[in-house]
């Protein structure tokens, strides 16, 4: 006998219903072969499930449709099926989510790498032209530098001009009262002889040591002094020391000289002694004394001695000074011997002619050298000292351009054009050059080049680690050593 049901209307009340099936009780099944019909399974409680299931279902989302079959699930089986389709739709949203997700940023890094890869390019161009622009201003600058020292140079020469030429107009208005007096003398010509012989007279006037007097003036007198009376005047006590070789090679050189010139020259300059009696008379041997050109004396002596000179032997130029206390005769001393003696480089050429075409590579590297030289005097001022003397890792800037015309000469600095086309621009950056591959010597190589042997090994002096410190702090290595001038 089968049971009818009216399911009330509404998903709340199939619910109930729905409950109220499960829970009666199904009849046990008969034994197969007894020939009644047996009725399926639960079939007419699981039909009647399924449709309930299928009219609450209409017009639900997925979630609801989850919940909702979890509802009517009979066992626990049923509940982990329905668990495992929700955690199976989870995992495949997700895995979407995340294809997406790692798609996306896939694409952002290969943009990114894109992106640094172009950053890495457009910084080495930029550093690439930032050296060149620096080394095309550096080129500027020392143009500028040169051109503004040229015009100086040409306004100094213009007011040298300016000056020479009034200095002219001066001499002409002097040679004008000349002639004016010569044609007095002309109309007078006794009273021009009387004049004459006066001067003449004064001019012979001659001293028993010094010979004759040729100009006098307050505290110095100039004479033409025989050879034969130096020997008799004693050499100042403070003077440095005589050396014999010198005198000896000066003497054979001037007795050199005077086989080959018809006319010979004597010394160039003149002797320089000091009379320290109170009435500047030098009537006391004692008092006199020479300041200046032992070695010259010595010389002149030993060709007398040797007869080098022959029956007449010629005087020399001497320049008496009085100087009363040895402070006075010791300031005279320092203020001769100060004076440096001239380089090669501002020596003219001999062998140079009169003509423009003549001028010789020393001339025409003269220019290039000195402007190179204040460049860096200009750029490394720390670096350039006034003495002559200094100690490394300075620079005395005349010796530099001595040193930098004998490494040209010499070709021990190269460039790749005739030394003829040297420019200053040239020199300055060529120098740079070496200064920059000093740069990079590391401590291992400075010990080796300015290290000296203690006990077997290299070590480096106070004085060199300190000028090693300096040249490092401020970038300047052309001081600390001077190899790369090949001297």
């Amino acid at each position: 006998m089968r049971r009818i049901y009216a399911l009330p209307r509404g998903p709340i009340c199939a619910w109930r219903a729905s409950r109220a099936l499960s829970s009666q009780p199904q009849r046990a099944p008969k034994e197969s072969g007894s020939g009644e019909h047996s009725p399926r399974k639960g079939g007419v409680v699981h039909s009647i499930r399924k449709t309930v299931l299928d009219l609450l279902a209409m017009g639900l989302d997925s979630q609801e449709k989850l919940r909702l079959a979890e509802s009517f699930a009979p066992s626990l089986e049923e509940k982990r099926r329905a668990l495992d389709a929700r955690l199976e739709a989870l995992k495949t949203d997700h895995v979407a989510e995340m294809d997406k997700l790692k798609s996306k940023l896939g694409d952002e890094q290969v943009e990114k790498e894109f992106l640094q890869k172009k950053l890495e390019i457009s910084a080495q161009e930029f550093s690439e032209a930032e050296a060149e622009m620096k080394k095309e201003m550096e080129r500027l600058s020392t143009l500028q530098h040169s051109e503004t020292r040229k015009v100086s140079e040409l306004l100094q020469s213009q007011r040298q001009t300016e000056a020479i030429e009034r200095e002219r107009n001066k001499l002409r208005e002097e040679m004008r009262k000349v002639q004016e007096e010569l044609e007095r003398v002309r109309q007078a010509p006794g009273e021009a002889d009387a004049a004459a012989s006066e001067v003449v007279e004064a001019a012979k006037e001659r001293h028993p040591l010094f010979g004759e007097l040729l100009s006098e003036m307050p505290d110095k007198k100039i004479y033409l002094t025989p050879i034969e009376n130096l020997g008799r005047i004693q050499v100042w006590e403070q003077q440095r020391a005589f050396k014999k070789k010198r005198a000896t090679r000066m003497a054979a050189d001037l007795a050199k000289a005077r086989k080959e010139d018809e006319y010979p020259r004597p010394f160039a300059g003149s002797l320089v002694l000091c009379d320290s009696s109170p009435d500047f008379a030098g009537s006391d041997p004692d008092k006199i004394c020479i300041i200046d050109g032992q070695h010259r004396v010595g010389a002149l002596t030993i060709l007398l001695e040797e007869s080098g000179f022959g029956e007449h032997p010629p005087s020399v130029l001497t320049e008496v000074h009085h100087r009363r206390t040895k402070p006075e005769i010791r300031a005279l001393f320092i203020e001769i011997n100060k004076a440096e003696p001239v380089l090669e480089i501002d020596l003219p050429d001999p062998d140079a002619g009169e003509a423009d075409a003549s001028v010789s590579l020393k001339e025409v590297l003269r220019a290039p050298i000195t402007e190179a030289a204040e460049e860096l005097q200009f750029r490394y001022p720390d670096f350039f000292k006034d003495s002559r003397r200094c100690l490394r890792p300075h620079l005395h800037a005349d010796l530099l351009r001595d040193d930098l015309l004998t490494a040209l000469l010499e070709e021990r600095i190269k460039f790749d054009k005739p030394l003829q086309q040297l420019t200053t621009g040239d020199l300055v950056i060529r120098l740079e050059e070496i200064n920059s591959e000093y740069e990079k010597k590391d401590d291992a190589e400075w010990l080796n080049l300015l290290g000296k042997d203690e006990k077997g090994k290299k070590v480096l002096g106070k004085a060199t680690e300190k000028a090693l410190k300096k040249s490092t702090e401020h970038g300047f290595y052309l001081g600390l050593y001077k190899g790369w001038l090949g001297l």
